[in-house]
């Protein structure tokens, strides 16, 4: 594969750019604060198999390493002074196709980018005009009945999910054995799709420690799940959307309706009198927040 292909390809990807490491003579391609590939000739002197080669070190999935290293033996090597369990040196003068040196470098340029803090990821998603959907589904899950549900959304629109709660609410029975935990092992992951997997967010016992928890690391476009009016309220004046438990998709234009009609029953109850409760949960409601959860990702994103 001829320098300028490969130079290109991985400096098409957001937030990339290279310098050479003087030292080394090595040209190094970083993301984020992060190499992602780095080019060079082994020097003569180096041991076998890598003296004299030209090569394309980059970051791979350990399983499609073992894949490759038994398809090209002779041109796909373990990573040259890095961790081969993770990383490869391909010979780019060894007849490799040029798509598949291509995907490698988008891999590698993906793999390093889970990696990165959410923020980072977030500024990459919007670099040059292009638009990842870098959205986190938040549940709040005080008493939150549809949280398997949610999940369920989550992964078919392959967006990310944070469970906040405290500890005595056993929140990892909700989460499939097989769901990935962290943006590195992210399921359906690719230009425009961050992709999903699932994480459980401890916070202390206490009223309102989810909300705060959310609050604090919201970012615009990001959805919650709630039944608190208040915490909705925040989430809207964040930029986020906000969706409760039976399916209602909460509005700028009413929550502030909302929140005086919650004060004013509040003040009832201070006062010792009585005021209706909610009704009992059913098999609608649930149908309900499945379909309007599966519409609300499906416009944002």
């Amino acid at each position: 594969m001829a320098c300028q292909c490969f130079d290109e390809v991985l400096l098409s990807h957001p937030g990339a750019s290279k310098a050479l490491h003087e030292t080394w003579g090595w040209m190094v391609y970083w993301v984020g604060g992060k190499q992602f590939a780095c080019e060079f000739t082994a020097s003569p002197r180096a041991k076998a198999p890598y003296a004299g080669r030209h090569l394309l070190s980059l970051k791979c999935d350990p399983d499609r390493i073992l894949a490759l290293r038994a398809q090209y033996p002779d041109s796909v090597l373990p990573g040259y002074y890095s961790d081969g369990r993770t990383w490869i040196s391909v010979d780019l003068d060894g007849g490799l196709p040029e798509d598949l040196v291509a995907s490698l470098c988008h891999m590698s340029y993906q793999l390093v980018v889970a990696t990165l803090p959410l923020r980072v990821r977030r500024e990459l998603a919007g670099w040059g005009g292009v638009m990842m959907d870098s959205r986190i589904v938040y549940i709040d899950a005080d008493a939150c009945p549809v949280t398997r549900e949610a999940l369920r959304c989550a992964r078919a629109a392959r967006v990310p999910v944070v469970i906040a709660g405290n500890t005595t609410q056993n929140l990892e029975r909700h989460i499939r054995s097989d769901d990935p935990r962290d943006a590195g092992h992210a399921r359906g992951r690719d230009a425009t799709h961050a992709g999903f997997w699932v994480e459980v967010l401890d916070v202390s016992v206490g009223a309102d420690s989810a909300d705060f928890a959310i609050v604090e690391r919201l970012q615009p476009g990001d959805v919650v799940i709630t039944q608190d009016i208040g915490l909705a309220s925040m989430v809207l004046g964040r930029g986020g959307s906000a969706i409760g438990v039976r399916g209602r998709v909460y509005s700028k234009a009413t929550i502030d309706m909302d929140l005086f009609i919650r004060h004013e029953e509040k003040k009832v109850r201070r006062a010792g009198g009585r005021t209706r409760g909610p009704a009992a949960f059913t098999a609608e409601d649930r149908e309900r927040f499945v379909r309007n959860l599966t519409k609300l990702l499906a416009e944002v994103g």
